[in-house]
């Protein structure tokens, strides 16, 4: 069953310029999936329409639908959806950093949980359980951890809300290589234990499909290619089309969108 579901959906910036054209997608149920493209390909505008960052009502989002649990949520703010469990990893590690560690998880569980109360300590010694981590420096404030593990802590405060699905937006950006594949394992590993739902945003190809099971290929606002990494051709498939990307962005300067 399709836990997430994109119908057509448009993007558009200042009225004009096209970010995403009519793409389609699905997420079924317990299953991590990976949007990938080049920069500006359309992946974190795709993210941020699925989460309400963007609105149909603002007009950014011109045609389409976003399906959630088998409803249509074009109507939902973006908190309502966090609390029906459709929750946002932005890019760029968002962590309060004048906080500690656990208050930084006690704070997003308190403002996305759905009892309306502050995490138990089970639930936050269970990210510590998944990001070691984070639990030698769960008394240090946030804005003096490195960037892998403030990435660890973005993903901890997505999690500690137990969400249905966790959007991901470029978990590896700017990290080293090990710390790109310990988050990326980690998160498998979450999805595998728990059925919690991954989209994942990613331009780190060989890394991504080595732990999703399906991924969706954007070109210039549109998929131009589905299915598991064997399906797709592997990398080598994958960086033509990056390749191609670059070329047309290049001689097409208008055309935004992460």
């Amino acid at each position: 069953m399709a836990l997430l579901n994109i119908e057509e959906l448009s993007v558009v910036y200042g009225g004009a310029i096209d970010a995403v054209s009519n793409v389609s997608l699905k997420v079924e149920e317990g299953t991590m999936v990976a949007l990938l493209g080049s920069n500006g390909a359309g992946k974190s505008s795709t993210l941020k329409a699925i989460s309400g960052t963007l609105e149909f009502e603002r007009g950014e989002i011109t045609t389409g639908d976003v399906q959630f649990d088998g409803g249509s949520v074009r109507a939902v703010k973006a908190h309502q959806r966090a609390r029906a469990g459709l929750i946002h990893v932005r890019e760029g590690r968002h962590v309060f950093s004048g906080m500690s560690v656990e208050d930084n998880l006690i704070a997003a569980g308190f403002a996305v949980g759905k009892r309306g109360s502050a995490p138990g300590r089970a639930e936050i010694d269970r990210i510590y359980e998944y990001f070691p981590r984070l639990g030698e420096r769960r008394h240090g404030l946030a804005g003096f951890l490195s960037g892998g593990e403030q990435q660890m802590l973005a993903i901890g405060r997505a999690l500690i809300s137990q969400p249905r699905m966790m959007l991901v937006d470029e978990a590896s950006l700017g990290l080293a290589p090990m710390i790109a594949e310990d988050i990326f394992r980690i998160m498998a590993e979450i999805n595998r234990e728990t059925g919690l739902s991954i989209l994942v945003v990613e331009q780190n190809v060989g890394l991504t499909l080595k732990h999703a099971s399906y991924a969706y290929i954007l070109e210039n606002g549109r998929v131009v290619l589905e299915g598991t990494p064997d399906d797709i051709g592997g990398r080598d498939a994958i960086s033509a089309i990056y390749l191609g990307a670059a070329a047309k962005a290049a001689a097409n300067p208008a055309h935004i969108g992460g």
